[in-house]
């Protein structure tokens, strides 16, 4: 109640995955295409006094929650989500991501791959490219204690986390983070911050 007797009503819409949501499953994703997915932007509305609504989204080409997903060959193109472009894992989810493509993704963090809630993301021998972030991690945003990601043999190029006071274009990696980074190369990523 909200003054003793009055309604405060609150309404919360979440959109995750896009193209695949996957929550507590174990699957194998080859030789796929995740192209196009667009899920809506973050929104707060107050309506009155008492009245609001909430939007959120996650994962425009993958949403992981939970679960242990491996991927081979493949490619994540061209999503939108407000947190995790193309991919998002939360729930202790761990991925692992070979002979991939993540690119020309957009988010407002994490504009190729979003890492919550300490979940994993194991990637080798993938291009990361031309991902887009408005806040943090233009390639990769890993933002909560506990979570990590490796690379093996990867390739981030031309990262975008936009002008100001953001960070990481290629990496953004938050407090109590891991990152593993072994024969990999990123160039030509713009940001505020390294």
């Amino acid at each position: 109640s909200h003054a003793g007797d009055t309604s405060c009503t609150v309404t919360v819409y979440e959109y995750c995955g896009g193209g695949i949501y996957i929550n507590g499953d174990d699957p194998v994703l080859s030789d796929l295409i995740i192209e196009d997915n667009i899920l809506p932007d973050y929104e707060q509305t107050v309506i009155g006094d008492f009245t609001q609504y909430w939007l959120y989204s996650y994962g425009g080409g993958i949403c992981a929650v939970d679960s242990n997903l491996s991927m081979d060959a493949v490619e994540v193109v061209s999503n939108y989500a407000d947190q995790g472009g193309g991919i998002w894992a939360e729930g202790g989810a761990t991925l692992t991501y070979e002979h991939g493509i993540l690119m020309e993704n957009e988010a407002g963090d994490g504009g190729g791959a979003n890492l919550s809630d300490s979940s994993s993301m194991s990637v080798s021998n993938t291009n990361i490219g031309c991902n887009t972030a408005d806040t943090d991690g233009g390639g990769i945003f890993v933002q909560d204690s506990g979570t990590s990601v490796d690379l093996t043999n990867v390739s981030m190029y031309k990262d975008v986390s936009a002008a100001g006071t953001t960070h990481g274009a290629a990496i953004y990696a938050n407090a109590s983070t891991t990152v593993s980074a072994i024969n990999t190369i990123s160039y030509t990523s713009m940001s505020a911050y390294g």
